[in-house]
């Protein structure tokens, strides 16, 4: 499957964001009660129209956290999972009359997920998706008041947006981070602290599916001096035996 650039995770972090996906789905039932609870209440004096856009989205969850990991490119169906919830919300807020306007704040917390899940590029972009979805959502609610009083549409993109740039911003650290306990500054080779960076993947990665670990740590010059020595043959035995014995 092809995505576009700004979808384009790579191995390393399509590795990082199932492990992460893994982790937000143990408190997907918990956010569900609380996200519920508040779509039910807005039922209350909205009308019970508001509730289905919500509940239909909440129902089809479990089948994006359960295709995710089976999929050539997670993060295109992650980035489609939560700009379908954005249109979700927006769904429900438009059969809200009154009410509309005022819970557009809602649409922060499909962002709060792709700031915690994404890496900066693919962040900006659900950013941008958001806002479209945002402003369209409110000129089909309420067009007139959106003209006549714009900050009521003003602050949920303040909020959306005070959100959304420190997380980008924390990611846009963490990738620098790895990227220099990766490359020595000086020659540019892998160095002890990327080992430790990769190990730490492995095990996180590890506690979340149950997969066991192992870690082979090698010398490539006395690798080298063996085959020198032995030749391929004399290699590749000891390859096989060194490890048994450690």
């Amino acid at each position: 499957m092809k995505v576009g650039h700004f979808l384009d995770a790579g191995d390393a972090e399509r590795a990082r964001i199932l492990d992460v996906a893994r982790r937000l789905g143990s408190v997907r039932w918990p956010a569900t009660v609380v996200v519920v609870a508040a779509v039910a209440s807005l039922a209350t004096v909205a009308g019970t129209a508001v509730i289905g856009p919500v509940l239909l989205y909440l129902c089809l969850l479990p089948l994006f956290a359960r295709l995710a990991p089976e999929c050539e490119a997670p993060e295109g169906l992650l980035f489609g999972a939560l700009g379908l919830g954005q249109v979700a919300i927006a769904a429900s807020l438009s059969v809200a009359h009154d009410w509309g306007i005022e819970g557009l704040g809602l649409m922060v917390l499909p962002v709060v997920v792709a700031s915690v899940l994404f890496p900066p590029r693919t962040l900006i972009a659900f950013i941008g998706a958001s806002l479209i979805v945002m402003l369209g959502a409110a000129g089909l609610i309420d067009p007139s008041r959106v003209l006549d009083e714009p900050p009521v549409v003003l602050l949920p993109i303040g909020v959306l947006l005070c959100v959304a740039v420190p997380g980008a911003a924390v990611r846009a650290s963490d990738e620098s981070s790895r990227g220099t306990a990766i490359a020595d500054a000086l020659t540019g080779a892998l160095n002890r602290m990327a080992l430790e960076a990769r190990v730490s993947e492995l095990m996180s990665g590890s506690h979340g599916d149950g997969v066991p670990v192992g870690v082979i740590i090698a010398d490539l010059d006395h690798f080298k001096a063996v085959n020198d020595e032995l030749g391929d043959a004399g290699l590749e035995c000891r390859t096989v035996q060194e490890p048994r014995e450690g």
